[in-house]
Order: C-alpha cells, then structure tokens, then sequence
C-alpha cells in the first residue's frame, strides 16, 4: 500500500468535508458560527471527546477480543494501514476528524438531527467488500455519542478530540499489526504488537 498516496487522498477529500461542512454552517447560522467559544468551553470539549473517544476504543476492545467476526474485520482493515508511520496515523485521524465533524456534527446534525445524522454518518461508512460489513453500524453508534456529546458541550471541539483518538488509537494499532494477526486480540491479550 502506498501510505504517500493515501495520505494525500485522505487530506484533499477531508480538506473538502471540511469546507462543505464550513459553508454549510456559516449559511445556516452565519460566519461568526464557526469562531471558537470560549477558552474553557473548548478545553470541556477536548475532555469530553477524549474522554469518549477513550471509552469508544476500550469498548471496541472488548468486544473485538471476544468475537472473531470482529477480529476478522480487524485483519481486513489492518492490511491497508499495516506499516503506516505513526506521523500517517496522526495525519489520517486528524483530517478525518475534522472533515468529517465538521459534516456530519456541524453542518447536518444541527439540520436533520442526531438520528438521522447518526445513520447517515453510518451509511457513508459503507464497505467497499462484504468483510468490512460491520464497519458502517460501528460508525452510525459512534456518530450517535459523538452527536450527543455535541448536544452536550455545544462545541465541536469535543465531537473532533474523540473522532480524533477513536481513528489515532486504532490506526496506530493497526499499522503496527503483524501481518494476519487480530489486532484486537493481541492488544487485549497484552501481547507485544
């Protein structure tokens, strides 16, 4: 896999994600919309997405190591992203964050609601290959607790910060998978990677 490659892909098509969910925003609720709130209503933010974002990725964990479905998706993911320096990984999940959640938490939640912006955002993570199959509901039940948190911290600073460490934690895991392993199960077993 070229990583080069993808990053660029990966940072031209978030980057457009990002000005649609910027213009969307500003048309809606103007400009002044998507200036930051204040100092401490970020920094709750950033802990509340993090936080979530944490439990998302001990969540996923857990259940991963349990079913070998999941683990099986694991290996089907890991491949694209096995050897991706940890710079990738860091580039991947913030491009990704921000383009997505300023979309789908900033520009459409807001229009339709957090269901139907949840299950959205879960049928654009649709599969290219059947063994993917379980990513588009994983994505739809992250959508909805990153919309919630959303509703809850009223900045899009936290939907972004756990956006950002589900996709970072998992990526980083991933690239570092030897190949075919499970990835998830290595880590829960406390295997070296």
């Amino acid at each position: 896999m070229n990583h080069g490659r993808m990053m660029g892909w990966a940072g031209g098509f978030y980057a457009l994600l990002a000005l649609a969910g910027a213009g969307w925003i500003a048309l809606r609720d103007g400009a002044a919309a998507l200036a930051p709130a204040g100092t401490a209503s970020v920094a709750t933010g950033l802990a509340w997405g993090a936080g979530g974002g944490l439990a998302v990725v001990a969540g996923w964990h857990l259940l991963c190591s349990r079913s070998d479905r999941l683990q099986e998706f694991e290996v089907s993911l890991a491949r694209f992203f096995r050897g991706l320096p940890l710079i990738g990984c860091a580039w991947l999940a913030l491009t990704s964050s921000v383009g997505e959640e300023l979309l789908f938490r900033g520009g459409l939640q807001p229009s339709v609601g957090l269901w139907p912006a949840s299950v959205i955002f879960g049928l654009v993570h649709g599969p290219p290959r059947k063994d993917l199959a379980p990513w588009p509901l994983f994505a739809a039940s992250v959508g909805l607790l990153l919309g919630w948190i959303y509703l809850r911290t009223g900045t899009l600073a936290a939907p972004i910060a756990g956006h950002f460490t589900i996709n970072f934690v998992n990526l980083a895991r991933m690239a570092r998978a030897p190949k075919g392993e499970q990835p998830c199960r290595t880590a829960a077993e406390g295997e070296p990677d």
